[in-house]
């Protein structure tokens, strides 16, 4: 990895061959993002612009074959890294990624349409199929009805939730990758320290709890809302382990999890997020060993 960070940062030359490469293979989009990202994050727009302009020319080419995933994840990880250099916060830059969720449904609607009613329409087939075994009655057929309008915004909300989840991450690799060169520790300092205002907490977990209650639009939002809460809750368990000096394999164990049993996992991060805002469990933590 460090290796690797070296190289990005030799030259313009040197970040935007590795930019334009990963960008041009399938499923490393999040690497040439996280190239970008890096050299915004440590010399700016003026040396980073070229290589966002060489990642997007194959990002491009990807998204004109009707996969918009290089082009909207590079060029949202460039925008929440122009933030974090801006703010040097992880709370604000990943509120403020609510807006660039948002920018990424709207531009999901525009790119694949197609492939969002393709997903809705067997979404609403399945459905309507495990519904008709319970029989027929007269609120069925009003829920089928709930929910064939609201699948396509929820379709296009889950594939922008995907993105950001790549953008940010891609984020953190190019903040790991800043630290490791320039500011040893820094990244873990500043990662286990993140934790979410009680107002926001609040305000992004009803939104999840009660967007299917609002007009359709709003629904796309529910995953989007997710994000900031299912980060910070990852920072806290990160900072926990340190805190308690616990075996990595805690982490690793994780993020298994993660993978395996997505459903359980990621809930249970985003709730335990929202505790720790209103509890704050790491001071807690702390003030005994103090």
């Amino acid at each position: 990895m460090r290796s690797l960070a070296e190289l990005i940062m030799k030259g313009r030359l040197q970040a935007g061959g590795i930019a334009l490469v990963a960008a041009a293979v399938p499923m490393f989009f999040w690497l040439s993002s996280a190239v970008v990202a890096l050299v915004l994050l440590r010399r700016g727009w003026n040396s980073a612009l070229e290589v966002l302009i060489a990642a997007l020319i194959p990002a491009g080419y990807w998204a004109l074959q009707g996969n918009p995933a290089a082009l909207l994840v590079i060029s949202a990880g460039a925008v929440l890294a122009a933030l974090l250099r801006i703010t040097v916060s992880w709370r604000t830059t990943l509120l403020l990624a609510l807006i660039v969720g948002a920018a990424l449904v709207v531009m999901v609607q525009v790119l694949i349409p197609g492939t969002i009613n393709e997903l809705s329409a067997q979404a609403h087939q399945i459905i309507a199929q495990q519904l008709a075994s319970v029989g027929e009655s007269p609120e069925l057929d009003a829920l089928l009805d709930r929910l064939q309008q609201l699948l396509p915004f929820v379709m296009a909300g889950v594939i922008a939730w995907a993105y950001l989840l790549f953008a940010v991450a891609s984020l953190a690799l190019a903040r790991y990758w800043q630290s490791l060169l320039y500011n040893p520790g820094g990244f873990q300092q500043e990662f286990y320290q993140l934790r979410l205002p009680v107002l926001w907490a609040v305000a992004l977990l009803a939104m999840i709890l009660m967007g299917a209650q609002l007009p359709p639009m709003v629904t796309a939002m529910i995953p989007i809302a997710s994000v900031p809460l299912f980060v910070a809750g990852l920072a806290l368990l990160h900072g926990q382990v340190a805190l308690r000096k616990m075996s990595r394999v805690w982490i690793y164990g994780l993020y298994l999890m993660l993978f395996i049993a997505t459903q359980i996992a990621y809930p249970l991060i985003v709730l335990m997020a929202f505790l720790d805002s209103l509890f704050d469990f790491r001071s807690r933590a702390a003030k005994p060993q103090a």
